[in-house]
Formats: structure tokens, C-alpha cells, sequence
């Protein structure tokens, strides 16, 4: 059994288990606000984690480059911030771990190209988006409101509702944006 079998298996296990240990308490704020970026930027190649000071150097740096609310530039660029800081809920800080990506596997901290099969699949789906629908199958899953983009999974820092309250209801899971 190779490696990520191995974990698979593993962590299949874990999960089967957990009913018989007891019932997980998932309530709370669960809040996926970060200034960590899903992939590692090139200037960070090869450096898995932030020491200390570099966390608070670029924690520093992101929210000077992304504030919303500066008045700096010519018009065309106070136009392109329009919506102030208040409509955003990036994080100020990286995540606990100091690394420098989402990503953590490959360790490069980079989302690996497609595969050719799925590059297929990809420029398949886009050709059905390029015709007239027949059916609501033809439709993108945001336009029938399936799934959006930031709702996960993964579940990845956006604007607005970044915060999601897990309620526990007898014979049920639900949540709620916050």
C-alpha cells in the first residue's frame, strides 16, 4: 500500500470511528480569515514557514498593499478600490502555523497543473458553457446556485460572509453565515 493509501485508509478509520466514541462538538465561529495566500508567491520559493518577525513583516505589507480604504493614486485606482474595508473580511493575519501557503502538499506550496484528462474535462465543461443551455445541466453550478466558488470546498477567504456559525440541531447539522 503506498503512502496516501495508507493515510486514506487511516483516515477512513478515524471517521467510522467517531460515532462510537461520542458526538463531535462542531458549534462555534468558524472563521477561514486569513492573509495566508492558497499558494505560495514566488518570492517565497522554496520557504515552507515564516520566522516571527517575517510573519509580522508581511502581515504588515499585505494589509498596506490591500487597504481598501487609501485615497492614494489617480482616479482610476481610488475607482478600482470601491468598496471600502468594510466589505471585507480577509484576515489580518497569517494562519497560526506561520506557513507561507494554504497549500501544503506538494511542498512546493503550489496547486500542480492539470493532468491532460482533466484539461479535457475542463475545455469540454467550457464548451457546453459556449452554447445555448438545452437544460439546467448546462449551467454552472454558481448560476444554479449550487455552489459558489469561496463556499468551499476548499473553503478559502473572500469578501463578506467569511464567518461561519456551525448549529447542532437533534437529528440534524446546519450552518449559517455570520
Amino acid at each position: 500500500m503506498n503512502h496516501r493509501r495508507l493515510a486514506s485508509v487511516g483516515a477512513l478509520a478515524t471517521v467510522l470511528s467517531l460515532p462510537a466514541a461520542g458526538q463531535a462538538d462542531l458549534q462555534g465561529i468558524w472563521s477561514n480569515a486569513t492573509i495566508t495566500p492558497l499558494e505560495r508567491p514566488k518570492e517565497l520559493a522554496g520557504k515552507a514557514f515564516f520566522s516571527v518577525q517575517e510573519a509580522a513583516e508581511y502581515e504588515k505589507r499585505i494589509l498596506q498593499e490591500t487597504n481598501k480604504d487609501r485615497r492614494d493614486g489617480d482616479p482610476e485606482a481610488d475607482v478600482g478600490r470601491a468598496y471600502n474595508d468594510s466589505w471585507w473580511d480577509r484576515g489580518t493575519k497569517v494562519v497560526p502555523t506561520r506557513r507561507t501557503s494554504m497549500v501544503i502538499d506538494p511542498p512546493d506550496g503550489r496547486v500542480p497543473p492539470l493532468t491532460p484528462e482533466t484539461q479535457k474535462r475542463a475545455a469540454a465543461r467550457s464548451e457546453v458553457l459556449r452554447r445555448p443551455a438545452t437544460g439546467p445541466e448546462d449551467r454552472g453550478l454558481a448560476e444554479r446556485c449550487i455552489l459558489w466558488p469561496t463556499a468551499g470546498p476548499p473553503m478559502l477567504p473572500s469578501a463578506y460572509n467569511n464567518n461561519y456559525q456551525i448549529l447542532q440541531i437533534p437529528g440534524t447539522w446546519s450552518y449559517s453565515s455570520r
